[in-house]
């Protein structure tokens, strides 16, 4: 099916990499004001991957999908993604985060998605 804003993965990643860093995407102005968006959509609740109070990141921008795939029932239909710029708590290192169309059947389905992400980040910076 046709879509006017698909993309991958590592498309979102990359996106959101430049958004983190010191090297404009576009130029000063329009990078601040899409990390202002995101900023405000985290600090509205719009997220999934804090919703696990013992993971050792917090989220700093978001932006979140909550849709449905074209096959199999309306259940397995739900799904959810998101992007995110996370920052681990002990150090302030910065991460990019995405996951994308992980089965949604409630928050808690959520829950995994982010103690996958806290074990990487700790492999990462604690090997």
């Amino acid at each position: 099916m046709p879509t006017a804003q698909g993309t991958s993965v590592r498309q979102t990643a990359r996106l959101f990499t430049f958004l983190a860093g010191d090297a404009p995407l576009v130029d000063g102005p329009s990078d601040e004001a899409m990390l202002d968006l995101l900023t405000k959509a985290v600090q509205r609740r719009h997220t999934f991957l804090d919703r696990d109070t013992t993971v050792q990141f917090g989220l700093l921008q978001s932006k979140i999908r909550f849709g449905s795939v074209h096959t199999g029932t309306p259940t397995q239909q739900a799904v959810a993604s998101e992007a995110a710029i996370v920052q681990e708590n002990s150090t302030g290192s910065r991460f990019v985060l995405v996951f994308q169309d992980l089965p949604f059947a409630n928050s808690a389905s959520i829950k995994p998605v982010s103690q996958v992400f806290d074990a990487a980040i700790a492999a990462f910076l604690f090997p």
